[in-house]
């Protein structure tokens, strides 16, 4: 950029009014410049790395953005160090007490390069004293401790030229970049017997620079962010190199120098917007036409590196406990036996039982996938997560492990049943299984029992009536995949049993 420009632009900051922010560290950050009618030019720092085809800017008239590194000569009072207060004396006179509590003076000459010892000049001669045993010292004139020190700083800055600017106007400049976001989390109370209360907060932490009263929403969705680790080649240190490898999926390199020419972006913003107004304009909010929710969280003010916690929402819900028991398929994808414990971590995942919770979702806004954790009377009763749940639709959530609630699932192959079947020109054994799902309440009250049970194979009967379903992961498999549900509510020291048959080719 020319020397000319830098000194005619006139240096502005444009602060951020707006943070849309995503839950993966993601945020659209939008900056507001205050635009003064006459004035063509301006300076900004402060703009963070847009990722790649993010950067978009709103005005009446055309804009170019310039971007470029600019020089900055920072000054700052800083205490000096003992030898450089040493230093400056050099050729005083000076009055050192030393930790024996004796006095000495002379001429200040200097200090060895080790910094070991202190030169004087007395009357009586040169005296060398030990820097270590100096307690304090005096001198004929004002003792100077600090200095004003200057460091010359490399500024990412942006030179933005502004067409005829009639009037005042307002600019605004956002884009997609890292640095802040949002980690929402729920508090199930189940104090009552069938009522209890929902709360939602969010912990947002600010990892990318400060802000005065800006406007938060908290995105909830997955939206789709193509170039999400591409930085834009407009930013200051990254150079072509970097752009090319990220693109297109490589890691480019590291090291590489901040790039001294400056790249400039132009903009035609629609001509019928409006934007002359004193305040900003806001982007709006999504209608509701696609699964993605902006939850408004107010105006905020947060520095750089801090971390903000806010209530979100409050609800009563009403509740219904269920017991969940899961059964699963002995067989993998393939075909093949598992043995029981080969489950994840070796666990039997056939005793998989758990105390859990059906409500729906109370709030006017889709629920996020979060973690979710279960009080009784402010007792931790345990942790899980919550998935993405639309407004009054079912929330499923596990609390802790039904260690009272008894199951047992047995299976045993009918005898006589085998024969060879051809399939496809290859010989197979087709034979028929009977299982029994059995469960017992050894509770002091009465509760309702989920069973759920997948398995490979043609279900040819079930008693107690369970809900089925034909699993889509089974259509191309030798062996097609249910699942059977139970739904049983059962008295204090009850027990249930269901049998059922089913065929499988092996």
């Amino acid at each position: 950029m020319s020397a000319s420009a830098a000194e005619t632009a006139k240096q502005v900051k444009a602060p951020i009014v707006r943070v849309d922010m995503f839950k993966n560290g993601f945020a659209v950050v939008t900056h507001e410049l205050a635009a003064e009618a006459g004035v063509a030019q301006y300076i900004i720092d402060g703009l963070q790395n847009p990722v790649h085809g993010t950067l978009w800017v709103q005005s009446e008239e055309p804009v170019t953005m310039k971007f470029f590194i600019r020089q900055e000569i920072e000054s700052k009072q800083s205490v000096m160090s003992s030898r450089d207060i040493l230093d400056s004396l050099i050729g005083e006179w000076v009055l050192i007490r030393l930790m024996n509590e004796e006095e000495v003076d002379g001429i200040l000459r200097g200090v060895t390069a080790d910094t070991q010892l202190v030169i004087l000049e007395s009357e009586d001669g040169t005296l060398l004293v030990k820097a270590d045993e100096i307690m304090g010292l005096e001198a004929d004139r004002k003792i100077k401790y600090t200095e004003n020190k200057e460091t010359k700083i490399a500024k990412p800055s942006i030179l933005l030229t502004t067409g005829a600017v009639r009037r005042n106007q307002k600019i605004t400049i956002s884009y997609l970049t890292r640095g802040i976001s949002w980690a929402p989390s729920y508090r199930l109370d189940l104090s009552d017997k069938n009522k209890g209360r929902l709360q939602m907060k969010t912990v947002v932490r600010n990892e990318m620079m400060s802000m005065d009263n800006a406007e938060f929403f908290l995105i909830s969705g997955f939206p789709s962010i193509k170039f999400k680790d591409v930085s834009s080649p407009a930013n200051a240190n990254t150079s072509w190199a970097e752009f090319f490898a990220s693109i297109s999926g490589g890691s480019g390199y590291s090291g590489a120098p901040m790039m001294q020419q400056a790249m400039s972006m132009s903009n035609v913003a629609p001509r019928s917007m409006d934007m002359s107004g004193s305040s900003y304009a806001a982007p709006d909010i999504p209608s509701g036409d696609y699964d993605i929710h902006y939850l408004p969280a107010g105006r905020q003010s947060l520095q750089l590196n801090e971390s903000l916690v806010l209530p979100l929402a409050d609800e009563k819900i009403a509740y219904e406990r269920v017991v969940e028991w899961n059964v699963v398929d002995n067989m993998d994808t393939y075909g093949n036996y598992l043995p029981p414990g080969s489950g994840p971590d070796g666990i039997d995942l056939q005793q998989d039982v758990w105390d859990a919770v059906k409500f729906d979702n109370p709030f006017a806004f889709p629920m996020t996938t979060a973690s979710i954790s279960m009080y009784q009377n402010n007792a931790f009763l345990g942790q899980s997560q919550a998935l993405w749940t639309a407004p009054g639709q079912e929330v499923f959530t596990r609390i802790t492990k039904a260690m009272n609630v008894k199951v047992d699932h047995t299976e045993s192959e009918i005898p006589d049943m085998r024969k060879d079947v051809v399939i496809s020109n290859h010989t197979y054994t087709k034979t028929q299984v009977k299982a029994t799902v059995s469960v017992k309440n050894n509770r002091g009250r009465k509760d309702k029992i989920i069973i759920r049970r997948r398995f490979s194979g043609k279900l040819l009967n079930a008693d107690g009536k369970p809900a089925q379903t034909l699993l889509p992961e089974g259509a191309t498999k030798l062996n097609e995949r249910n699942q059977l549900v139970w739904e049983v509510e059962l008295e204090p020291g009850k027990a249930a049993q269901y049998p059922y048959i089913y065929e499988i080719v092996f």
